[in-house]
């Protein structure tokens, strides 16, 4: 079973490192990171302007949205499916090396909120 797992990952292409020492940070990112994150700490990712010009957008996007879903009486359930809704879409557009690598930073950024 083991080996089948094994050429799995390697037919669909998942990293190694991927599958275990950065599963922590993909399980739980920090909900605040993805406003929080400046256009510096992305072009240190190595974004492309195009995918930094979308992320961008992404975070104005998000802005909008979960200052409508603050005021919300149901801002428990909606403001935190928001989020993980962006995050998915960062994802897509930057990749996930690199979507791995911007959650590493927002653990570990030294200030958070």
């Amino acid at each position: 079973m083991r080996n089948q797992l094994l050429i799995l990952a390697v037919v669909l292409g998942i990293p190694g490192p991927l599958l275990a020492q950065d599963r922590e940070y993909l399980s739980d990112p920090d909900p605040t990171c993805i406003l929080s994150t400046d256009k510096e700490t992305w072009m240190s990712l190595g974004l492309t302007t195009e995918q930094l010009h979308t992320v961008e957008g992404l975070q104005t996007a998000c802005e909008t949205d979960c200052t409508v879903y603050k005021k919300s009486t149901n801002k428990e359930v909606a403001l935190p499916s928001t989020i993980k809704e962006y995050q998915e879409k960062v994802l897509k557009v930057i990749g996930e090396e690199k979507y791995v690598q911007w959650l590493k930073w927002c653990a570990n950024r030294p200030v958070k909120g």
